[in-house]
């Protein structure tokens, strides 16, 4: 696509959206008259940046997958880890929260948020992860591993599954 195709769109666009001086942006509908301008407000998705689930997740991952910092395998979680993480971790990890008072307690809270707050709480908590080196650009502990990251994946994939389940099926 060429530079002349993206312009008119971009700029069209630009148009379309506007910002009030609080930061709220909104999208500018047509007018039915000239007089009346009808705007839709559109808010930002809430997000959880401390969140006691979100934390729980996060020490779940540092306890079972840890933090890679260089290339040898005693310094990061590779594929041999991966293959011993998948045969014990999943079913231990399930076993011990489901009989944690503190975990419970945050399922209650979690059951008590409105519906709109607990799907984008449990959405933010399937997206709590490191991104892998490759995505750095660099080796460090700001990143993962490949297997890492699927590994941090697959704990807070667990863990939001877990409260699901327990949301609608408190007796399991």
């Amino acid at each position: 696509m060429r530079l002349c195709h993206i312009v008119p769109l971009v700029v069209a666009i630009a148009v379309s959206m506007a910002q009030t001086s609080d930061g709220q942006i909104f999208r500018r509908r047509p007018r039915a008259h000239a007089h009346y301008a009808q705007h839709v407000v559109t808010r930002p998705a809430k997000t959880y940046k401390n969140h006691a689930l979100l934390r729980l997740i996060k020490d779940q991952q540092r306890l079972h997958v840890g933090d890679s910092w260089g290339q040898y395998d005693y310094q990061c979680f590779d594929f041999v880890d991966h293959q011993r993480f998948l045969q014990s971790v999943p079913a231990d990890m399930t076993r011990h929260l489901r009989k944690d008072e503190q975990f419970l307690d945050l399922v209650v809270q979690i059951k008590k948020m409105q519906a709109p707050e607990r799907e984008a709480l449990l959405r933010q908590a399937l997206r709590t992860f490191r991104p892998t080196w490759a995505e750095n650009g660099r080796i460090s502990r700001d990143g993962q591993t490949v297997a890492g990251q699927h590994a941090e994946r697959l704990v807070a994939q667990m863990i939001v599954d877990l409260v699901k389940s327990l949301l609608t099926n408190p007796n399991r």
